[in-house]
């Protein structure tokens, strides 16, 4: 009986690293494909803000809702992008009354 008992001890050790070593492999794979997402969207964002300014109309200035509309990324991963992005400046656009309306972005070159 204590054999057994030995047995299922070194089992179930055995056992707790396999799933403590997949766990950790399955941890790092999905931390990797959620930077690989995060780093897609920032470039289809400046990529887009980019195409807008080479147009010339205007000064390639765009808001949340155009944004979200033509590229599909919530405004929350908008904001988190344009402060991530040093190619992305966030502009004001101020109402009549001189307070701030609408928030806009822009691509800008990053060397400044």
């Amino acid at each position: 009986m204590n054999l057994d008992l030995q047995w299922w001890a070194h089992v179930t050790s055995i056992l707790t690293f396999m799933i403590a070593f997949v766990s950790a492999g399955i941890g790092i794979w999905e931390y990797l494909r959620y930077r690989r997402q995060r780093s897609e969207k920032q470039e289809r964002l400046e990529s887009y803000l980019k195409r807008e300014k080479e147009k010339r109309t205007g000064k390639g200035q765009r808001s949340l809702l155009n944004i979200v509309s033509k590229i599909g990324l919530t405004e929350d991963e908008i904001l988190q992008i344009s402060f991530r992005s040093k190619r992305i400046e966030r502009r004001i656009d101020p109402s009549e009354k001189g307070f701030a309306d609408r928030l806009l972005f822009e691509y800008v070159d990053g060397q400044a």
